[in-house]
């Protein structure tokens, strides 16, 4: 079971700021998928969030740690938003307004 997303009025209060950096190299119907990293603590875990527009309709905790120290990243598009219907995508850090890297998308995912 999914947990119901948060009223879409939610406000995001913060930037994820200079030491959050990452980049979606996947982006489709599929999901999201790329590298994420805290540079102030690169061992630890990131959390992303995805958006359609405002409305936070999942999440996913970074996975493996690549060669070059960056972790992987993984999260599908939910089922729910698989409606023939244009969405607005895009990819937060956990708790910040701030947007991954080339992971923001108009997409019309076929039911």
């Amino acid at each position: 079971p999914i947990n119901p997303p948060p009223p879409p009025d939610t406000v995001l209060k913060r930037d994820a700021g200079p030491q959050m950096d990452g980049t979606a190299e996947s982006v489709s119907c599929d999901g999201l998928a790329g590298w994420i990293i805290n540079r102030d603590h690169p061992k630890l875990n990131v959390t992303v969030e995805l958006y359609d527009g405002t409305r936070i309709i999942g999440g996913a905790v970074s996975g493996s740690i690549r060669g070059d120290g960056t972790h992987d990243f993984k999260i599908a598009i939910p089922q729910a938003y698989h409606d023939g219907q244009a969405h607005d995508f895009n990819l937060r850090f956990g708790g910040t307004a701030t947007i991954v890297n080339q992971a923001s998308a108009t997409l019309s995912c076929d039911p």
